[in-house]
């Protein structure tokens, strides 16, 4: 290869309404963190709100369906230096097809589902902001990566995860649910929280609708959406 040509990455992503937009938040972070160095390309399960967001975010993406889609991109565009995968459901059959198509995979598994299987390459848990563990496999190598460390942050956030310091007394409470909910899901518990939760807290709501769209029941005054 030419030592001018960038090395060729691909990002395998599923996120949006049912698997949740931070998935896609993710793939954006990793597209702006390795486009400098690498040729990186995005394909993703095909989703509406997944193609808006990249489109949001001027995020060339190209989609897939299902598996067969998945696998005729791969034999077309293939191999490639490293391929990242984020797809909360993905089957250890599936993951070793597409490992035949890289030098070295990357698979996020924030669950912990498929770590005991060995890849030729990494598993990347972050869902554990304080407990930053490294296991390498026989050969040295890291196998598993977890904890949220690992990935770019705000300086005030790495602040806070190095003095793992947190106010005490609590006085805001943001409500944020994952991917695309109905609305009825968010105020139901909006309304439970601020059944029981002492007056002095403030809750912050955060929808994707506008405000005369939601016809909701009364809440106090502390609640601002």
């Amino acid at each position: 290869m030419d030592s001018k040509e960038k090395a060729k990455i691909l990002i395998i992503g599923k996120g949006g309404k049912k698997e949740g937009m931070g998935h896609l938040v993710r793939i954006a972070t990793l597209v702006d963190t390795l486009s400098e160095r690498y040729d990186v390309t995005v394909l993703s399960m095909h989703d509406r709100f997944g193609e808006f967001f990249f489109k949001q975010k001027t995020i060339s993406s190209h989609t897939y369906t299902d598996n067969r889609g998945l696998y005729r991109f791969l034999d077309k565009n293939g191999p490639y230096s490293a391929i990242l995968i984020d797809v909360y459901r993905i089957s250890i059959g599936v993951l070793d097809k597409i490992s035949l198509y890289c030098d070295w995979i990357v698979n996020f598994d924030d669950m912990k589902r498929r770590v005991c299987h060995p890849i030729n390459g990494v598993y990347i848990c972050p869902q554990e902001p304080f407990n930053s563990k490294v296991d390498t496999a026989p050969n040295g190598n890291p196998a598993v990566v977890s904890g949220t460390d690992y990935f770019p942050l705000r300086p005030v956030f790495r602040e806070y995860r190095k003095e793992k310091k947190f106010s005490e007394e609590i006085r805001d409470v943001g409500i944020i649910l994952g991917g695309v909910p109905e609305p009825s899901y968010t105020l139901e518990l909006t309304a439970q929280l601020d059944r029981f939760l002492p007056p002095a807290v403030r809750l912050h709501v955060l929808m994707g609708y506008e405000p005369g769209q939601i016809d909701g029941p009364g809440f106090s005054g502390r609640v601002h959406f």
